[in-house]
C-alpha cells in the first residue's frame, strides 16, 4: 500500500481534534521513517518546542503536556495504525470507533521551506482514510452455557503450546483435571453448570491462543462481547482478568446459581416468533404473584423467560395466544438471569471482590447495559447484576453494528450466537472458530 512518501526528516506538527476533549489541540514534532520492502511510516514525538505550545496550554490547561502520538502502517494490503496519546489504546480505539475525525489532519512545518514536505501529511491523512474506508471493523463474542461438548479444544491444545497452556493453567486454578473431563468425559457430567462454564471459558481462551499464534492480536478487535458466563472469557482475552481467577470465578458462579434455586422450583422457557416486548408483557402477565421474568433477548424472534416453574409454564400458553411460533420449556438445571439468583448473584459480588480486575485492553459490551464499557470497577458491579439482570443479546449486537463493526468472530464452542447475530444484522459477517481448520481459515489471507 503505496501513499506515495519519500523518505523525509523534517519535523512537522499535527493538529488532532480529540471528541472527548472537544477543544483541546494536539501539536507533536514528528520525523518520518520510510523502510524498504514494507511502506512503514513511524511517527515519534521528540520534545514539542514552541510550536504550537500556547494555544495547547490554552485550550488543554496543561502547559507542560507532552503528549505522545504513534502511527504504523505496513504492508500493501495490510493496513496496521497504532497512536499513543496518553493512554495508546485508548485513542487508537476512539478513532476506530468514529469518535475522533480521523482525518483533522493539519500539516505545519516551521522554520523550514517546506520542500517536498507537503506530501508526508497527506499521506498519514490519507492513511486515516484507508482505515475508515477499507478496514473491517471486528468484534470477538464468546458463547454461553449449552455450546459445550465432549472434546471441544482438544485439537487446538494438540497443535498450540500455547492453547494447551491455557487448559493447564484452568486445571491448575481449579485443583482438578477438567481438561480430562472435557476431551474424555462423560457429557453428562460436563453439562453440570459447575463444570460446563469453567469449561467453555477454557475452550474460548484457547481458540485466542490460537489465533494469537497465527498472528491475529487483540489490537485487531474493536471490541468483545460474551453471552452469559462468555462475558468471563470476552475479560479473560482482553486481559482483563487472568484465566485462573476466570475459571475459579466461573466454578463458584456455577456452584452458586446451581444451588440459588432448590431443582424443580425454577425453569427457562424459549418463546420463538415473539419480540422482545411482547414476551415481557406476557412474563409480566404469566408471573401472578411469582417470578417470571425475560432472561435472555437473543434475536427479534427469540426471548427467553425465567422463573418460577408454574409462571414459566404459564408464559408458554400466554405466549402461544399471543402468536409465538413456539413455547418449550428448556433442559436447564435452574431459572438463570432472574430474581430467583439473588443468592448467586450475593456469593459473586463478594467472590469478585477478591479478584483483581484490569480496565479491558479492548471494550466490553457489557450484557446488561448493551454498550461498551471499560472502567474496572463497573464492569465488576455490572458481573454481579448480570446474575439477575437480561442478557441484552439482540441489543448488544445491534449496538456493535451501529459502532462500525462489519465482521464478529464467535471464538470457541459452537455457532449458536452466529445464527443470532445473522437474524439481528444480515449485513454483519460472522465466523465461528473452534478447531484449528477455524483459525487456518480466518488467517489464511
Amino acid at each position: 500500500m503505496d501513499f506515495g512518501v519519500q523518505p523525509l526528516t523534517p519535523e512537522v506538527g499535527l493538529k488532532q481534534n480529540i471528541i472527548h476533549q472537544p477543544k483541546a489541540v494536539r501539536h507533536i514534532g514528528a520525523s518520518f521513517v520510510q523502510a524498504r520492502q514494507h511502506q512503514r511510516f513511524e511517527v515519534r514525538a521528540p520534545e514539542v518546542g514552541p510550536f504550537g505550545c500556547d494555544d495547547a496550554a490554552r485550550l488543554q490547561g496543561k502547559p507542560h503536556a507532552r503528549p505522545v502520538f504513534t502511527a504504523r502502517v505496513t504492508g500493501f494490503d495490510d493496513l496496521f495504525l497504532e497512536m499513543a496519546f496518553c493512554r495508546l489504546d485508548d485513542l487508537f480505539q476512539n478513532i476506530r470507533h468514529g469518535e475522533t475525525e480521523p482525518c483533522n489532519l493539519v500539516y505545519h512545518n516551521p522554520g523550514s521551506s517546506g520542500q517536498g514536505c507537503d506530501a508526508t501529511p497527506r499521506a498519514l491523512s490519507g492513511a486515516y482514510k484507508v482505515l475508515r474506508r477499507d478496514r473491517a471493523m471486528r468484534a470477538f463474542v464468546f458463547p454461553g452455557q449449552g455450546a459445550q461438548t465432549i472434546g471441544m479444544g482438544k485439537a487446538l491444545a494438540e497443535a498450540y503450546p500455547a492453547a494447551q497452556a491455557v487448559f493447564d493453567e484452568v486445571d491448575e486454578a481449579l485443583g482438578e483435571k477438567l481438561s480430562a473431563l472435557i476431551w474424555e468425559g462423560e457429557a453428562e457430567t460436563l453439562t453440570l453448570t459447575a463444570n460446563a462454564q469453567p469449561a467453555l471459558m477454557a475452550t474460548s481462551l484457547a481458540t485466542i491462543r490460537a489465533l494469537e499464534a497465527e498472528g491475529v492480536a487483540m489490537t485487531d478487535v474493536s471490541f468483545v462481547a460474551g453471552h452469559s458466563l462468555g462475558e468471563y472469557s470476552a475479560l479473560a482475552a482482553a486481559r482483563s482478568l487472568s484465566v485462573g481467577d476466570a475459571a475459579k470465578l466461573l466454578r463458584v458462579r456455577g456452584d452458586a446459581m446451581q444451588n440459588a434455586v432448590p431443582v424443580g422450583v425454577g425453569a427457562m422457557a424459549a418463546l420463538l416468533g415473539l419480540d422482545f416486548e411482547t414476551a415481557r408483557a406476557v412474563a409480566a402477565e404469566a408471573a401472578q404473584g411469582e417470578v417470571c421474568q425475560a432472561a435472555n433477548d437473543n434475536d427479534p424472534s427469540q426471548v427467553v423467560v425465567s422463573g418460577h416453574k408454574a409462571a414459566v409454564e404459564r408464559a408458554c400458553e400466554l405466549a402461544k395466544e399471543k402468536g409465538a411460533k413456539r413455547a418449550l420449556l428448556l433442559p436447564v438445571s435452574a431459572p438463570f438471569h432472574c430474581a430467583l439468583m439473588q443468592p448467586a448473584a450475593d456469593v459473586m459480588e463478594e467472590a469478585l471482590g477478591t479478584v483483581t480486575l484490569n480496565a479491558p485492553s479492548v471494550p466490553l459490551v457489557a450484557n446488561v447495559r448493551a454498550e461498551a464499557v471499560r472502567d474496572a470497577d463497573t464492569i465488576r458491579s455490572l458481573l454481579v447484576e448480570q446474575v439477575t439482570g437480561s442478557v441484552r443479546w439482540r441489543e448488544s449486537v445491534a449496538y456493535m453494528a451501529a459502532q462500525g463493526v462489519t465482521e464478529i468472530w464467535e471464538v470457541g464452542a459452537g455457532k449458536a450466537l452466529s445464527g443470532m447475530i445473522k437474524r439481528v444484522d444480515r449485513s454483519v459477517a460472522t465466523k465461528a472458530i473452534g478447531t484449528p481448520a477455524d483459525v487456518a481459515a480466518v488467517t489464511a489471507n
